[in-house]
């Protein structure tokens, strides 16, 4: 079972609030998003963006590849790239995955002061709630790709830590394990530089699956909160495994 918002404020010290709310108007906090987090957007064409056991049926259907009972979605999507090559796939996720509109929620935090949005998702949930709240006055945001250079301004970074489907020109997607490997090998500043924050600031953390992520849950098992902000991880469930991972 998860945590009630009562349950977690008295489970705070005081100096845990203190900390919270310094780094909170400081804008010291992070955000990552999950494929939980997009699970209620919806997109373009009007469907809800699928969760990964949906995505591999679609993926199955769309190009004709087999799918079997427990297998991983990215078995599916290298089926698929073999069977119809990377650009008609990235054609078909971008149909799907761009151009969302995310639920209500999420103008909430598109509206708070991050230090940076990372996401783990190939969609543009929060892009697009950003636009939907933003004035004047609203800090920028950039979209930025894994593997695009390195860079630091007063805009609001939205990291892709697995690649985003904004452009008609195929972006370089972390979906199959050689892609997590060669996303590894190419030690890219945009990973370093989340594997550098994690743990030594502070995280809001919505919708992730931690361990079922090569390159996530690396980072998390080796990293423990080194910041006086507690850090906050938000699921409609939270098994007892999960706790004690985390």
């Amino acid at each position: 079972m998860g945590s009630t918002h009562a349950e977690v404020e008295s489970a705070l010290s005081a100096d845990q609030k203190a900390a919270l709310r310094r780094a909170a108007l400081n804008g010291e906090y992070h955000l990552l998003l999950g494929a939980g987090a997009s699970l209620d957007s919806r997109s373009k064409k009007g469907r809800d963006l699928p969760d990964s056991s949906e995505l591999s049926k679609r993926l199955s259907a769309r190009f004709d590849v087999p799918f079997d009972k427990g297998d991983w979605l990215w078995r599916i999507y290298d089926r698929a790239v073999e069977e119809a090559g990377q650009d008609k796939v990235y054609e078909w996720l971008r149909a799907e995955f761009w151009q969302v509109v995310p639920p209500y929620w999420f103008d909430y935090y598109a509206r708070s002061p991050w230090n940076t949005v990372w996401t783990l998702n190939i969609d543009n949930s929060f892009e697009a709630a950003h636009a939907r709240v933003s004035t004047e006055s609203s800090r920028r945001i950039r979209p930025v790709n894994w593997n695009d250079e390195y860079s630091s301004n007063r805009d609001l970074s939205v990291v892709h830590l697995h690649g985003m489907v904004d452009t008609s020109e195929p972006r370089e997607l972390i979906f199959s394990l050689k892609e997590y490997a060669g996303a590894s090998n190419s030690r890219a500043a945009w990973p370093l530089n989340f594997r550098d924050t994690y743990g030594n600031a502070p995280y809001v953390i919505i919708g992730a699956r931690l361990r079922d992520e090569p390159d996530i849950e690396d980072v998390v098992s080796r990293r423990h909160p080194g910041h006086g902000a507690p850090s906050f991880y938000v699921a409609k469930t939270i098994s007892a495994a999960t706790r004690r991972d985390l």
